[in-house]
């Protein structure tokens, strides 16, 4: 499995039949240069940050299927019309990086984006706030906040401020005319100030008896209390055709939806990649790969080859070099900021940990999915 280098992709002659995963980068460099230093594959991670240009960086389940999608942009959408056609001015020749599987395509090309900061990935990887929801039982509140402290209730993180001012609001607006008793909305919303808007920056809820179950419930991820009443209301509002009421209670309800999928999510990646391993590739005469997770950190990858499989590989040594600029820049940093910093690898570690589109083993995992065999340890 070696690299292969291209030359500009929009060329009809520069492509050559190869089907299966990984990772394309386009290069302002010539076909010729690239291909005098693939000759040190341990450098040639070095050799993309310090000496090469890059332009763009993508991955494919076909690369060869992938790479002929920028040659027919033209009912392509204004993005990828954009960026197709930075890319014939700016690209010289593509190199080809495969991988054994799709998942590890979607890894490599998260350490890359992030290692290389091309100039047309528009959608950076770079880590940035995490919110931290937790509550404080003394001071009966509920707050959102960047610094995770360890004496509070850990509901879970999210990564945008717009979804969490949402759900707040909703937390706000809707607790104010919430009946726990009947498990109703008190009055009508269009008869009363139900639509006001907080202006408050401050992710902050107060707490108390009255209004602890409804609160705990969302949190929870359950759909009765608070999350029924609004439901109700919005059905009512629409039998009675206020739509635009209707339409409010439903943002509402997605807002606090949206919030229990995000701290759901974020609660089992926190508990479940902490620590832990896992092991990929296990048909006969294929090569296995150990991904070892230590405080929230990809640590290090290991491969054991069989008898057939003996030579090393460019991606071996572009992924252990990538996790290795990894642990280097993350040395002394806390289990915060390692949670911060390498969220989008852990949520896509999760994503494959419960789809399971490729057998594996891992240790230290609960709730397993059929075609995944656990070890506790």
């Amino acid at each position: 499995m070696q690299i292969r280098v291209l030359d500009h992709p929009l060329d009809r002659k520069s492509l050559t039949p190869f089907s299966g995963a990984g990772v394309y980068v386009f290069l302002a460099a010539e076909r010729k240069l690239i291909e005098d230093k693939l000759s040190h594959s341990a450098l040639l991670l070095q050799v993309l940050r310090d000496e090469l240009e890059v332009c763009y960086i993508g991955k494919a389940k076909h690369l060869n299927k992938r790479l002929q999608t920028y040659r027919g942009a033209g009912s392509a959408s204004p993005g990828d019309w954009h960026k197709t056609n930075k890319l014939a001015e700016m690209a010289r020749s593509v190199l080809l990086v495969p991988t054994p599987s799709h998942f590890e395509a979607c890894l490599l090309e998260l350490l890359l984006i992030r290692i290389l900061d091309p100039k047309l990935n528009y959608m950076s990887t770079r880590a940035g706030k995490l919110y931290f929801v937790q509550q404080d039982s003394v001071a009966q509140e509920l707050s959102a906040s960047t610094r995770r402290r360890p004496k509070l209730k850990t509901w879970g993180c999210m990564r945008l401020k717009s979804e969490l001012r949402a759900a707040f609001e909703a937390f706000n607006e809707g607790l104010e005319f919430y009946d726990p008793e009947a498990g109703v909305l008190r009055v009508r919303p269009a008869d009363s100030s139900f639509r006001r808007v907080s202006a408050t920056r401050r992710f902050s809820l107060h707490v108390n008896e009255k209004n602890y179950n409804p609160v705990v419930e969302v949190l929870r991820g359950k759909r009765t209390g608070l999350m029924e009443a609004l439901w109700r209301s919005m059905r009512y509002a629409a039998e009675a055709q206020q739509f635009h009421q209707a339409a409010h209670l439903r943002d509402l309800f997605l807002s606090l939806r949206q919030l229990q999928f995000q701290l759901r999510r974020s609660r089992k990646i926190m508990r479940r990649l902490r620590n832990n391993h896992f092991v990929i590739g296990l048909e006969k005469n294929t090569e296995k790969r150990e991904y070892v997770l230590r405080r929230y950190t990809i640590s290090s990858v290991s491969f054991a080859r069989s008898s057939k499989l003996n030579a090393a590989s460019h991606f071996e040594s572009i992924m252990s070099s990538a996790i290795e600029i990894f642990k280097t820049e993350l040395d002394g940093e806390g289990e915060s900021e390692r949670l911060r910093v390498n969220f989008e690898f852990l949520r896509l570690m999760l994503w494959w940990l419960d789809n399971q589109p490729e057998d594996c083993v891992t240790r230290s995992a609960q709730n397993a999915r059929p075609g995944c065999t656990f070890e506790s340890g």
